[in-house]
């Protein structure tokens, strides 16, 4: 539960509400919703308890004659029927510094996303660096960087990373509550790994976490954002040739010299050549030049009948009707789109996992508490 510092609400506003009673009629109230939003609301008030902090209302528009008891703290304004304005103001002065902290944590993150290669520009806030050892992952001696959350020393992640300030750029990333695809940029330039939760997800499914992520880090390292996106769009998208409209020259020539996107090959033989002709008609404009007649109407009828009057002019002609070699793209390391497409869904997980274990959403890990504490413990 959140708490904030005394007092929770102006006594001053208490006091007059509590004098105006259900006879001065319909107020018009300002109150605090989610996040940095509020509401207006309509009621009477029955009463007011002002060493409880609540107020107790009949709703007289939306959910008209409810009868509700609140707390005081998010009520920011109340007009009376006359147009009197009373303001509550702790908490509009609270309300004033979330939204003023809200405003700077937009800026902030707005200029991470425009600088070309994301750097946070703050250090960590919410974690507290506490150490450095090594792990063995893949078969590789890493080094790791232990966190721990400011508020709640027991909870803690050791993340491996390519060196202290990669470290610190991921958390301070990850302090920002970027976008999980922003940060599964920076777990890749950054070679972010938590290994205590691959081992946890591992003792569930064996076959977790089975792809080499260093050599993928290695592979991918360097490769900027908009890049990125682009790849990982294409990626996810299962097709065999994606359209990639947004990505530019220098792009498609860094994916090229990383092997990430290649040119389908030519065809070799006639056969193939005949498959890779785009349609139908255009297998039935090749029987001209030969003087012969088609002999049904389906591609592989019409395909077995050129073999069969195959010349050198007439692979030429068919090689004429070829759409230009499209972009295949490859996952790395010579995994299949299905399978990097997989690899990244576990590494996005685990990023979220380690978000969520470390800002207290203790429910979500009650049953594995100590086995996540272990984890840690021994990812060291």
């Amino acid at each position: 539960m959140v708490s904030y510092e005394e007092p929770d609400f102006d006594p001053q506003f208490a006091k007059a509400l509590s004098l105006a009673g259900p006879d001065a009629g319909e107020f018009e109230f300002e109150r605090r919703g989610t996040g940095d939003s509020t509401y207006p609301m309509h009621a009477l008030i029955l009463g007011v308890d002002e060493k409880a902090g609540v107020i107790i209302l009949r709703r007289t528009r939306t959910h008209a004659g409810r009868v509700q008891e609140m707390a005081l703290r998010y009520f920011l304004t109340a007009t009376s029927p006359q147009g009197v304005k009373l303001v509550n103001r702790v908490a509009v002065e609270r309300e004033t510094k979330f939204r003023d902290k809200q405003h700077a944590r937009e800026t902030t993150v707005a200029t991470v996303l425009t600088t070309p290669a994301r750097r946070a520009v703050a250090s960590p806030t919410k974690s507290t660096f506490g150490g450095s050892s090594h792990v063995t992952l893949y078969g590789r001696k890493l080094r790791t960087f232990r966190y721990w959350d400011s508020d709640n020393p027991k909870r803690c992640v050791v993340l491996t990373a390519k060196s202290l300030s990669a470290a610190e750029q991921f958390m301070a990333m990850q302090d920002l509550y970027l976008t999980l695809d922003d940060l599964l940029w920076d777990a890749i330039n950054g070679h972010v790994l938590w290994p205590g939760g691959i081992l946890c997800d591992q003792a569930v499914v064996a076959s977790a976490w089975s792809v080499d992520w260093v050599a993928i880090f290695e592979q991918l390292e360097g490769i900027p954002p908009d890049v990125f996106a682009c790849y990982l769009k294409a990626v996810r998208s299962s097709a065999d040739f994606p359209k990639m409209p947004d990505l530019t020259e220098e792009g498609r020539a860094f994916l090229q010299a990383r092997r990430l996107l290649v040119l389908e090959q030519e065809p070799q033989t006639f056969r193939q050549i005949l498959d890779r002709v785009p349609t139908i008609a255009d297998l039935r404009k090749l029987f001209r030049p030969t003087g012969a007649s088609p002999a049904g109407t389906t591609r592989p009828v019409l395909a077995a009948q050129l073999l069969a009057l195959e010349t050198p002019a007439l692979v030429d002609a068919a090689r004429k009707l070829l759409r230009p070699a499209r972009s295949v793209v490859c996952g790395p390391c010579g995994l299949t789109q299905w399978e990097f497409r997989a690899a990244l869904m576990e590494l996005r997980d685990s990023i979220f996992r380690m978000r969520l274990w470390l800002r207290g959403e203790p429910e979500r890990f009650s049953e594995r508490e100590e086995e996540m504490l272990c984890a840690s413990e021994g990812s060291q």
